[in-house]
């Protein structure tokens, strides 16, 4: 009886790690780099890190057992802590390659974005020439800023850039009267411009792809997670992403097509010539067959 136990008992060890209990996978926690970027990712007034990012970082973790945290600072310190290893990942990360070499990208990209210039109610900035001379205000360390200034150099146009921390110093700067405009992507542009009484310029450019990135060489399980539930989303009618874009942006993603009042004075001046010109021809015609007439007329005679 005694060896039908210790046999029974050495049973229970040996086959004991491949219960289901055991066979649970391990809670994995990642540390994410936070910045405001309302509405994508933002600290709310409640201390609490949300947006849109952290909703899709969230249901993914709730399915595959992974503890997202949140280190908050600016986008600068964000993309040095991923160097120094204080975080694991970042979100909203545009394509460089300068940055690719220490940061991982998903294959699939979670937003796309463009980046504008905004001013305030009043300004009289309509276009890429007239911010000749300007004060310009961008975020240091963002995608859209260097897009920015290389366009502006394509057009050999001086202007001054001064570099915030975050957006909201940006656009403060700009309503405070101390810049003469503001660099954003659309997305935190169009959700926060009626906060500072600001308005879009119709200056857009660049399009780009926004992805989750990780630290260099590492994580690459999770990058393949999270580009699994992309993949899927993405050919989904009704899927998680897209409710988390319907819910975070609605319409502050879609840019409101504003026309520069130089470009209005030129279409007028365009349809204008192409109604002299069409009356012009309307005129000619008529005269040239009233000379017709006359001539047949007098050849009759």
């Amino acid at each position: 009886m005694k060896k039908y136990f210790f046999g029974l008992f050495l049973a229970i060890i040996i086959f004991l790690p491949l219960s289901p209990l055991q066979a649970a996978p391990e809670n994995r926690s990642i540390k994410v780099g936070a910045f405001d970027n309302y509405p994508v990712i933002f600290k709310d007034t409640d201390g609490i890190i949300k947006g849109l990012y952290v909703d899709v970082l969230t249901e993914i973790g709730l399915k595959e057992n992974i503890s997202f945290s949140y280190v908050f600072g600016t986008w600068a310190d964000g993309l040095n802590r991923i160097k120094t290893g204080e975080v694991d990942m970042l979100t909203s990360v545009g394509y460089t390659d300068e940055r690719s070499s220490f940061m991982d990208y998903t294959k699939n990209q979670v937003l796309t974005v463009w980046g504008e210039v905004y001013i305030p109610e009043w300004s009289e900035i309509d276009g890429i020439l007239s911010v000749a001379g300007k004060k310009i205000g961008i975020m240091a360390g963002d995608i859209n800023a260097q897009n920015f200034r290389e366009l502006v150099a394509k057009f050999n146009i001086s202007s001054e850039f001064v570099a915030f921390p975050t957006y909201n110093d940006v656009f403060k700067a700009v309503a405070d009267k101390k810049i003469d405009a503001g660099v954003a992507g659309i997305t935190y542009g169009n959700a926060n411009k009626s906060k500072y009484n600001l308005k879009q310029s119709g200056i857009v450019f660049n399009p780009l792809s926004l992805y989750f990135t990780v630290a260099k060489g590492k994580n690459k399980e999770l990058l393949s997670t999270l580009d699994n539930y992309l993949a899927k989303w993405k050919i989904e009618d009704n899927s998680f992403l897209r409710q988390s874009e319907q819910k975070w942006l609605n319409d502050t993603a879609t840019a409101r097509v504003v026309v520069p009042s130089w470009l209005y004075i030129v279409l007028v001046g365009l349809v204008s010539i192409v109604l002299i010109a069409v009356a012009f021809i309307i005129i000619l015609n008529r005269q040239v067959k009233k000379k017709v007439a006359i001539i047949n007329q007098q050849q009759n005679k």
